[in-house]
């Protein structure tokens, strides 16, 4: 890694780790300049070390971790969450879960900073547990990640929340609509289930969502996404300045082909689709797409001449 570069954590996703070839040393040292004096970046350095160090080098990132001055270090903990998730558990339970009293600092580091970079099971139980939390930022922070990096088992902690909320605000829908961050909790609890990246959820759900929805916003949301998955289902394509932003149903701002090859092989052999895609560059795209489709035995068609 060069010693300073316009390189953030989110642009190691261009650099998949497979194809990264065994490069420990090479990671710690980088670290070591990082952190010494007038160094460059140490947060790319962990976040590269989260994302391609080998479990091989366990020992060693530890002692790291446990020598720094500042005991967050969000971007050390994912490879924990990847390597190791018995320590990374042990990192998360070191300070009580109390939904009562101000989350430690470190907490919403590690959502916004350890969950891009490896989702596990100790991570994903310890957003689930704060989607409880009394302060509403922490809540809708958890659903938001939870939502984007989350495994179908962070599902039910999700409708718990939602529920919950219903019951809380049930009766008070006035009061709720004064209160803007109210009404944003609750449209994160409900964008996480409906839109959640690990999952699909049915025509069913959505009406379930429906009914526990207390503002109009969320009625109104919801009513767009029963409209979206009436068959046949739509696949759509578009090109961004960056690369691609496609659609899925309701599942939207899916960034590359393998956001919408992930969201694809979730529905069941015989889900039908229409792809919408422009001419050009993104045919080529939409071309792998109805390849990938047919291999996972789902029917993908274009859209009739008019």
């Amino acid at each position: 890694m060069k010693e300073r570069t316009w390189l953030d954590a989110p642009s190691l996703d261009l650099l998949p780790p497979a194809s990264v070839p065994p490069m420990d040393d090479a990671l710690i040292e980088a670290l070591v300049r990082a952190q010494r004096p007038g160094g460059w970046n140490p947060q790319l350095s962990m976040a590269a070390i989260a994302r391609y160090a080998t479990p091989k080098t366990l020992p060693r990132i530890r002692a790291i971790y446990e020598s720094q001055q500042d005991s967050c270090q969000p971007e050390l903990v994912a490879y924990f969450v990847r390597v190791d998730p018995t320590y990374a558990d042990h990192i998360f339970h070191s300070h009580p879960w109390d939904m009562h009293a101000p989350p430690p600092r470190c907490t919403v580091q590690y959502f916004n900073r350890t969950a891009p970079l490896a989702m596990g099971p100790p991570l994903e139980r310890y957003l689930a547990a704060y989607l409880m939390h009394s302060d509403v930022y922490v809540k809708s922070t958890a659903a938001r990640v939870l939502g984007r990096y989350g495994t179908a088992s962070a599902l039910p902690a999700l409708w718990d929340a939602f529920r919950y909320f219903h019951e809380y605000w049930k009766g008070k829908n006035t009061e709720l609509e004064r209160l803007g961050e109210g009404v944003n909790l609750e449209l994160d609890l409900r964008n996480a289930i409906a839109h959640g990246c690990g999952w699909l959820v049915s025509e069913t759900d959505l009406h379930l969502i429906e009914s526990l929805c207390i503002s109009g916003r969320c009625i109104w949301e919801t009513q767009q996404d029963l409209e979206s998955v009436k068959p046949p289902l739509h696949v759509e394509i578009t090109g961004q300045p960056q690369g691609i932003m496609a659609r899925v149903a309701q599942y939207f701002s899916l960034d590359s082909v393998a956001a919408i090859k992930s969201k694809l092989a979730q529905y069941p052999r015989g889900t039908r689709f229409v792809l919408y895609a422009p001419s050009g560059p993104i045919a080529q795209v939409a071309d792998e797409i109805r390849r990938f489709a047919g291999e996972k035995g789902l029917v993908i068609t274009m859209p009739e001449a008019h």
